[in-house]
């Protein structure tokens, strides 16, 4: 199964985050890069990226998610797609 539209973008905003910052985004920060309201509507996102097996994520821990060698395939693959287009 792939991701949708919406958990792609906010894969590569937590992959962006990281290149750019060396840690992970917060919840806030993530909501507010991917253009949504508030953090609860992130977190069903990254639910379904870590039962999708892209993202893994430590329960109870702030900032503690990290792009599984699956994800980064997507991520490297939706860049090239945005090259391309």
């Amino acid at each position: 199964m792939e991701p949708t539209r919406a958990q792609l973008r906010v894969l590569v905003a937590v992959d962006d985050h990281v290149a750019a910052r060396g840690y992970p985004p917060s919840l806030a920060e993530l909501a507010a890069r991917v253009g949504v309201a508030s953090r609860s509507a992130v977190k069903p996102h990254l639910e379904a990226l870590t039962a999708l097996g892209l993202l893994t994520r430590e329960s109870r821990t702030s900032r503690a998610m990290a792009l599984t060698v699956r994800g980064t395939v997507i991520v490297a693959a939706e860049r090239t797609r945005r090259v391309g287009a």
